[in-house]
């Protein structure tokens, strides 16, 4: 199943809009029923003003939250008019670097900067992330390296209670969690990384709660 076939499923629905929604949508179940196979368990919501698919799908969606967010759209460098909050944080941000040496106010500002995009993306990161992820990587950060075979171990015994969480199996499990750069793999084994340490200690200064869902 491809992101391709995710937004086409998208698509369709939302061509239906105006229509009979319940016939048409039949007709097109029927002849992309292939495509939906995968999808159906994971769609959590449907009807004429569109659809909305489960966990699985947005973690295959989000690719990496850290390169994601500090993308810069250099097309648009024209800033547009602060919100009441963002001209306060302003204010205190410009009376900050007034109080900094002239050479470090840009490293200053870049460092700030940066630190809260890492905010920012450990929390998109946490809202789509499984508990059974969260506990693989705590048991990692407690032992130096884990087998593939025993990560796979670990997987099953959550797949064994929710199959259909799980459409793409071990292999899209734990590819959430490279992707995130949270886990590496060398010569068969898993170890975590220092990102992956970081958003855990992330989640304890955040007060976050390691009970996930899957």
């Amino acid at each position: 199943m491809t992101l391709l076939s995710i937004s086409l499923a998208a698509m369709f629905v939302d061509l239906v809009k105006g229509l009979s929604w319940p016939v048409v949508v039949a007709v097109v179940l029927i002849y992309y029923r292939s495509e939906f196979g995968i999808l159906i368990p994971r769609m959590t919501e449907a009807g004429p003003t569109g659809v909305k698919f489960g966990p699985a799908i947005k973690q295959m969606e989000e690719g990496n939250a850290l390169s994601s967010v500090s993308k810069v759209n250099r097309s648009n460098v024209i800033l547009p008019a602060p919100t009441p909050a963002v001209a306060i944080v302003e204010e205190i941000i410009q009376k900050n670097i007034s109080e900094i040496e002239k050479d470090d106010q840009v490293r200053f500002l870049v460092r700030d900067l940066a630190s809260a995009r890492v905010t920012y993306s450990f929390e998109r990161i946490y809202n789509i992330i499984f508990g059974s992820q969260i506990e693989a990587l705590k048991r990692l950060n407690q032992n130096v390296k884990v087998s593939v075979s025993d990560a796979q171990e670990f997987f099953n015994e959550y797949y064994k209670k929710n199959p259909d969480a799980y459409p793409y199996g071990f292999d899209g499990w734990v590819r959430f969690l490279k992707e995130q750069v949270f886990v590496k793999e060398e010569d068969g084994m898993f170890e975590i990384t220092d990102i992956g340490r970081e958003f855990l200690g992330y989640m304890i200064l955040a007060r976050l709660s390691e009970n996930k869902p899957l």
